[in-house]
């Protein structure tokens, strides 16, 4: 303001005091606008918690970690009604009470390490390694089918379930995906080491987008789109 009036010309003074004072009071008429409309006062946020949360809140009494010992060693695990499913080598499937910690054998089997299984609606899957075959249960433990035919299956490794039932598994050193039919009577191999399988061991299915994804040993996985 000073060098304006010091060393500017009568007109240089002049617009520049009045781009100035143009500017400065539109910045007045902003923060007013803001003041008159309450922008500028103190805000008080409040929050009705969900009874369900709520009660979930007293009812876990600390966060941390619970172990839960199991017949021998786990591999594949689910978790179902309360429950978690958990495939324990040489013994079979074995059900874990989240809650009190009790647990059952549901199927009594010699089930292999690195055996996967999966949970849809009020069924169980289940693969074996070692029989190369793949198993449908009830949440009892009964068994529905069986599927065993080492020409389409053998050594499968992790599983999973679309929308409509049908079963997905990968078979390790066969290097495919195979899909069973929701009854375990039919067969189809949908992928193979050409579309990049090199001993895939884990799969998930999407029942939202549709879509499947295999993971390889190598830590690298795919993501395909599945059209029925």
């Amino acid at each position: 303001m000073n060098g304006l009036d010091r060393y500017g010309s009568d007109h240089q003074t002049f617009f520049g005091l009045w781009e100035i004072t143009a500017r400065t009071n539109t910045f007045d008429q902003y923060f007013q606008t803001l003041d008159d409309d309450g922008s500028l006062n103190k805000v008080t946020i409040s929050c009705n918690i969900d009874r369900k949360i709520s009660g979930f809140v007293e009812e876990v009494a600390s966060l941390g970690t619970i172990q839960i010992r199991t017949d021998d060693e786990c591999y594949g695990i689910t978790h179902k009604e309360g429950s978690l499913f958990c495939c324990v080598e040489g013994k079979g499937i074995q059900r874990v009470n989240i809650r009190n910690k009790k647990s059952t054998m549901i199927v009594s089997c010699d089930l292999s390490s690195w055996s996967y299984i999966v949970s849809s609606d009020n069924k169980l899957y289940y693969t074996n390694s070692k029989e190369s075959t793949v198993t449908c249960c009830d949440i009892g433990g009964n068994i529905i089918w069986t599927f065993k035919d080492e020409n389409s299956v053998k050594e499968p490794r992790g599983i999973a379930i679309d929308n409509v039932g049908n079963v997905y598994t990968v078979c390790y050193n066969q290097k495919k995906l195979i899909v069973l039919s929701a009854d375990g009577q039919l067969s189809r191999q949908l992928l193979s080491k050409d579309d990049g399988l090199v001993y895939p061991y884990a799969v998930a299915y999407d029942k939202i987008q549709n879509r499947i994804c295999v993971i390889n040993l190598q830590n690298n996985g795919f993501l395909f789109d599945v059209t029925f």
